[in-house]
């Protein structure tokens, strides 16, 4: 407490020292504080509502033993009656599916997730109201609609109303009957958030039907598991090997790649690695800029124990101990960096905010509360205490060095001292290159990845979800509804294009239905293209030029010959040298006769070169779900459109809710969610190292200048202009500056191959970063060592001579 008081007082008689300090590393403390933030509410903290979270684990479908992916429900049935090793395996829909909620003669978008009767049982979830399902509410060929309410939506949509248990809600234009509500913030296992839950076998339209539910070859839901009492997840596993053989010798045709995989629980399974690959990029970005603060609040340290050296070395004489001392300074250091972390907490959590601001609207719900719990309390504390430690605990021991008589005479150009002070200003320096680096090939990737041209016009382009089994269409049905409604689109105010497609251009996903031949190729080279059913329209929409024959027409509907498009890279591949016109492709419904071949587009993300890609007619392959695409004159603003789409698609059908709208801009940009996350953050990390990197030097070399007044007015008074002593000190500022920025140039081209993945189209090498990086670095010196050099030549010799 005595050491605790001394250094608040000490601290308060410096002001611009303390609140330079304790900015510094809040800057550093705050950075990383959100990026865990982060990584604790994707990776590491429990969902709530469930019991015993550790005791979980998600299972997943391989192929050849690669993969995390998601399995039949057959397949859930086996694995669920035979797999040791476990107390409970569920099954539930991982992505929410939309459903169509009625009300006062409309209705209106929720989603939902299918699971099975034991899925709460499993979680050991508790209801607030009414029950949860059972094992008994879960029977194959059994019609079963009854539903869970979230808590959010039961306070939200029914006021609280404690007697909805009981009462017929109309989900999909059939009846459901809610049994009950599940626990305040209870959203299921993953980071998506569902309203209602209801059973596998509820059999609705839009819901998983018997003949899905019945197939061994669909794959559309996931697994997770309770260890059994002490259980282990390779005990875990051996039990899902065991199954896996005896399920590739009932049924080799369908399980013959085929494999079980157990990992901890994760509320976004299967993607888990990934997802934690790319945090600990961040982490390493901002784990570099706490390291740069404390590098400079260490040289601060260094250089104010200079000032204070005859201080101490009083202290020492009259048999103050070296511990004493040190423990004196560390508590200074601790005070320092422990209010650098409260304020750092506080800006973690409005940086974590404005990150999450940068992602585009979303197309589903995501149950994602940043609000720091005790495990990022810990962290920052932790990390406060550790920077305390790291920039507090070498300057104490430099400075209570027992060599009393050079202390005592105030001999501040110590060698000793010069060298720790000039080797923590070239780690400085060499760890702000690595991080500008990184920023710099970040910025320059992703800059790189907005050039690129997809192939498409996306400008002025509004999309709207449909899904039309919640309305209770049906494949003959929805052929008139899909007329209807684009005859709509094409009449609204300022719309000049309508189309419908299944897939979106450039949202990330695939699309397959079934095995294609080419008649023309042997087996061993037959092509697997990405798919996508499209009305007429789509390619005038898109603005995508064909480089052969014709698009899709109002004649291409069912009875009319079948078609289809491919693009060049299809064409290129199946026919090399031939004209795809009039060739035949043989899917599972029958041939197919091209009709044009599409120039080549990026359609599935922005980085990824064309592939193969197949377009086929809606009105002749129908299907239920489709995204509907206006485009709109340019004068207009896309988000006002948004509004003008859902009403007409409410005029067209009120009963069919629009399951999200956005622009296909917004869709685009979706898929560059890392690189705009990395680039930004990057950026911003690394103007701020740059930033703490001339303070560095700049104090380096004002510390110099100010240990060597004596020198420069004897050089002045034997006759030194101006222009020698500023060369002087620059000279020893640039040569500090060369050689950190050499050792940190290497290291930050090792961390740029290691970022290979986020760098479209860049080279860990790419001579605009390296460049760009060298020539700000020494700009930086320069400007550092000039100023304080500058100030050295105001010095007179009479001055300097009566300075001592």
């Amino acid at each position: 407490m005595r050491n605790l008081r001394l250094a608040a007082r000490l601290l308060a008689r410096q002001p611009i020292f303390t609140l330079t300090a304790v900015l510094s590393i809040a800057v550093g403390i705050g950075a990383n504080t959100a990026i865990f933030t982060a990584v604790n509410t994707l990776l590491l903290a429990p969902p709530a509502g469930i019991a015993r979270y550790g005791e979980m684990v998600d299972i997943g479908r391989t192929t050849n033993g690669q993969g995390f992916d998601t399995v039949g429900y057959q397949t859930f049935l086996d694995v669920r009656a035979r797999a040791h090793g476990f107390a409970g395996i569920a099954g539930y829909t991982l992505e929410p599916r939309p459903i169509s909620l009625a009300s006062a003669g409309s209705a209106e978008r929720i989603f939902g997730q299918q699971t099975s009767g034991n899925f709460f049982e499993v979680l050991a979830v508790q209801p607030h109201l009414g029950r949860l399902f059972t094992s008994a509410d879960e029977r194959l060929g059994v019609k079963n609609p009854i539903v869970v309410l979230s808590h959010a939506l039961w306070t939200s949509r029914f006021g609280a109303d404690a007697g909805i248990v009981g009462r017929a809600l109309t989900l999909n234009g059939e009846p459901f009957q809610v049994v009950g509500v599940t626990p305040p913030g209870f959203t299921g296992t993953s980071v998506l958030k569902p309203d209602v839950w209801v059973p596998m076998t509820a059999m609705a339209p839009g819901l998983a039907d018997d003949e899905l539910l019945r197939s061994r070859r669909s794959n559309w839901m996931v697994m997770i598991g309770r260890l059994a009492e002490g259980g282990r997840i390779a005990q875990a596993q051996s039990g899902l090997d065991a199954v896996m053989a005896q399920l590739r010798a009932e049924h080799p045709d369908t399980y013959e790649r085929r494999g079980l995989r157990a990992a901890a629980a994760s509320r976004i399974p299967g993607v888990s690695g990934m997802v934690g690959g790319f945090m600990a990029v961040l982490m390493a970005l901002v784990g570099l800029v706490l390291l740069i603060a404390c590098v400079n609040l260490a040289g601060m340290q260094l250089a104010r124990a200079a000032s204070r050296g005859r201080e101490i070395a009083v202290r020492l004489a009259l048999g103050a101990s070296r511990r004493q001392i040190v423990g004196q300074l560390l508590m200074e250091s601790l005070i320092l960096c422990l209010v650098g972390g409260v304020l750092g907490f506080a800006a973690g959590q409005w940086m974590v905010t404005a990150l999450w601001g940068l992602l585009p609207p979303l197309p589903f719900p995501l149950a994602l509360d940043f609000t720091p719990d005790l495990r990022v309390l810990l962290f920052t504390a932790a990390a406060s205490i550790a920077a305390g430690l790291l920039t507090g605990v070498v300057p104490a021991l430099q400075s209570t060095n027992p060599s009393l008589v050079p202390a005592l005479k105030d001999d501040a150009k110590a060698p000793a001292r010069m060298r720790m002070r000039h080797l923590f200003v070239g780690g400085q320096l060499a760890l702000s290159i690595v991080l500008l680096l990184a920023a710099l090939l970040l910025l320059r990737a992703f800059k790189s990845a907005l050039d690129i041209h997809p192939g498409f016009d996306s400008a002025h382009v509004v999309t709207a979800s449909l899904d039309l089994r919640i309305a209770g269409y049906t494949e003959a049905s929805a052929q008139p509804f899909y007329r209807d409604l684009l005859a709509r689109a094409r009449a609204m105010p300022g719309a000049t294009h309508a189309a419908l497609a299944i897939q979106t251009p450039l949202d990330g996903s695939r699309f397959g239905m079934g095995e294609v031949r080419t008649p023309d190729l042997p087996d061993d080279r037959q092509i697997q293209p990405d798919w996508n059913i499209v009305s007429p329209g789509f390619f005038e929409l898109l603005r995508m030029p064909m480089a052969e024959g014709r698009t899709f027409t109002e004649a291409d509907r069912d009875g009319a010959p079948r078609v289809a498009i491919v693009n060049e890279r299809f064409a290129a591949l199946a026919w090399p040298g031939q004209s795809a016109i009039g060739k035949r492709l043989v899917i599972d419904r029958g041939d197919l006769t091209i009709v044009g071949v599409a120039r080549d587009a990026r359609l599935h993300i922005i980085g990824n070169p064309p592939q193969p890609y197949l377009f086929v007619p809606i009105y002749q392959q129908p299907f239920l779900r489709a995204e509907l695409l206006v485009r709109h004159d340019a004068a207009l603003a896309s988000a006002a459109m948004a509004a003008p789409v859902r009403q007409m698609v409410r005029a067209a059908n009120p009963y069919l809710p629009v399951v999200a709208t956005s622009t296909l801009a917004e869709v685009a940009a979706f898929g560059m969610v890392p690189q705009r996350l990395a680039a930004t953050l990057a950026g911003t990390l690394g103007a701020a190292g740059l930033v703490l990197a001339a303070i560095g030097l700049y104090g380096l070399m004002a510390y110099a200048v100010a240990s060597r007044t004596r020198e420069i007015g004897i050089r002045q008074a034997l006759g030194a202009d101006a222009g020698t002593i500023v060369r002087m000190f620059v000279r020893q500022g640039m040569t500090l500056a060369s050689i950190a920025s050499a050792a940190g140039l290497a290291l930050g081209l090792a961390l740029g191959f290691a970022i290979q993945s986020l760098l479209f189209g860049i080279s860990p090498v790419d001579p605009l970063a390296v460049g760009g990086t060298m020539g700000a670095m020494l700009l930086v010196g320069l400007a550092a060592s000039y100023l304080p050099a500058r100030r050295a030549t105001a010095i007179t010799p009479l001055a300097a001579l009566r300075a001592e």
